[in-house]
């Protein structure tokens, strides 16, 4: 049975995890980076930039929340300003830093001008980290938004699939018992057969509710089972030829799928003198190919269609897209339908039959 998967969530210590993860590889890879170019002792390096980093973070998480806040807006002329306000408020921070606690208290080092240093060099230092997290940041909501915008495809889809088998229920019981009305009072036992393969029919339909695809084997049987409960209704019975041929064990199908069209072959095409209803359904690798033929009255062809063929059409739509073709033609007053699909094998198939 196919499970509805939880909503995509972030556990918040988790990510307050992975954020300390980040600062400290950061940081640690700074102070060797540091002590193999300027020689400086880990332990001095270490509290030197213990502070540095401190403002780094404050600083990012600044820029981000800014960030957030801008894209929600869409006002980027405010994300951009407001950047480059907490990049200088950065660069003046760390000046304050090395100049009255590095430098002063504890090198004993007065600077006199305070404004004398290399604004690149600390623009540098404090745009690498900064812009660092905000980039895999960024990164990581993009990959959570379109995780996100599939599921909620993915949810209404199978929404979208859910109604559509819905409406082909109606659609096929409504055509159904009208058969079994008509034979109530004229042949009983046909009625009662009919009941009987409509229960069969019925059962099928039920253990489908929760699968999107089922092995195409018990299609096939599906279909050969409706045919004969329609044949019921028609005396010559050799008026329905099926025919089914190539390999068809381990491939899948979406559930009911060539029903509308066999059903339209049955209940349109002409039954009397020397007419025929032509049904095949061949395979070839992993394409199948349904093809139907029925001789029609020329009064007919705007009857053949209907919801059911509609729902079909978006069914293949939803499903298959891009891997099927289906040709509708009307021709000397014969109706053709032919539907080629490129269909899941069993090793692909991850929503199958249970019953």
């Amino acid at each position: 049975m196919h499970k509805t998967k939880p909503p995509i969530h972030v556990n918040k210590h988790l990510k307050i995890i992975q954020h300390i993860c980040f600062w400290l590889t950061y940081f640690s890879l700074y102070i060797i980076y540091a002590h193999i170019n300027y020689c400086t002792d880990y332990p001095v390096l270490i509290r030197d930039n213990l502070l540095y980093v401190a403002i780094d973070i404050i600083i990012s998480y600044t820029i981000i929340k800014i960030t957030y806040i801008s894209l929600i807006k869409k006002n980027y002329f405010q994300l951009t300003a407001f950047s480059f306000i907490s990049l200088a408020i950065g660069v003046l921070l760390y000046r304050l830093v090395y100049v009255y606690i590095i430098a002063y208290l504890i090198n004993n080092y007065k600077v006199y001008d305070f404004w004398d240093f290399n604004i690149m060099h600390y623009s540098y230092s404090l745009f690498f980290p900064v812009a660092l997290i905000n980039i895999i940041h960024l990164i990581r909501k993009w990959v959570h938004s379109q995780r996100e915008m599939y599921e909620i495809a993915k949810a209404k889809i199978n929404h979208e699939l859910s109604f559509l088998k819905i409406q082909l229920n109606q659609h096929f019981l409504f055509n159904t018992l009208n058969n079994i009305d008509s034979l109530i009072y004229s042949d009983p036992e046909s009625a009662s057969q009919t009941i009987v393969n409509l229960s069969n029919l019925l059962r099928y339909s039920i253990y489908e509710t929760n699968v999107q695809r089922v092995p195409m084997k018990k299609e096939i049987n599906y279909i050969a089972t409706f045919i004969e409960l329609y044949a019921l209704r028609i005396i010559e019975s050799d008026k329905i030829e099926l025919k089914i041929s190539g390999d068809f064990d381990n491939l899948y199908i979406v559930h009911r799928l060539f029903i509308p069209f066999v059903e339209n072959a049955l209940i349109y095409g002409k039954k009397d003198d020397d007419s025929k209803i032509y049904i095949s359904i061949t395979f070839v690798g992993n394409k199948v190919i349904l093809h139907t033929m029925n001789q029609i009255k020329k009064m007919e062809y705007d009857k053949q269609g209907g919801v059911g063929i509609n729902n079909i059409k978006r069914t293949l739509d939803l499903v298959y897209p891009e891997k099927y073709n289906l040709e509708m033609k009307n021709e000397d007053n014969w109706y053709t339908v032919k539907l080629s699909i490129e269909l899941d094998d069993e090793r692909n198939n991850d929503m199958y039959y249970s019953g």
